[in-house]
């Protein structure tokens, strides 16, 4: 029981920080091409493909560090349930995030 309910905590607090960690590695991302003139080369220019490219580096970060853990003798269903919240937190925050702009622009 107490194995759920330590798992049930993971999937919320990793649901909910995917969202801001996504939304500041694509501001980091942002800022690092306007401001670093050989990043032109290697980022791309749209705001769309940024936000997916976030959330697609905060996932393969996170999906390192769920593998570590099962490594090392962890729970393989709270890793599971840690790669799902994480697939979730991440998918939803850039899709809120794609909304959001598209709702300010129209």
């Amino acid at each position: 029981m107490e194995l759920l309910q330590h798992i049930a905590e993971r999937f919320i607090v990793h649901l909910f920080s995917a969202a801001s960690l996504v939304l500041l590695a694509f501001l980091l991302l942002r800022s690092l091409r306007r401001r670093w003139f050989l990043a032109d080369e290697w980022l791309p220019e749209s705001w769309r493909s940024t936000l997916v490219l976030a959330a697609l580096l905060i996932f393969a970060g996170s999906a390192l560090r769920e593998a570590y853990d099962v490594s090392v003798g962890g729970a393989l269903a709270k890793s599971i349930s840690d790669y799902v919240s994480w697939v979730l937190g991440c998918g939803c925050a850039a899709w809120g995030l794609h909304r959001l702009v598209k709702e300010a622009n129209s």
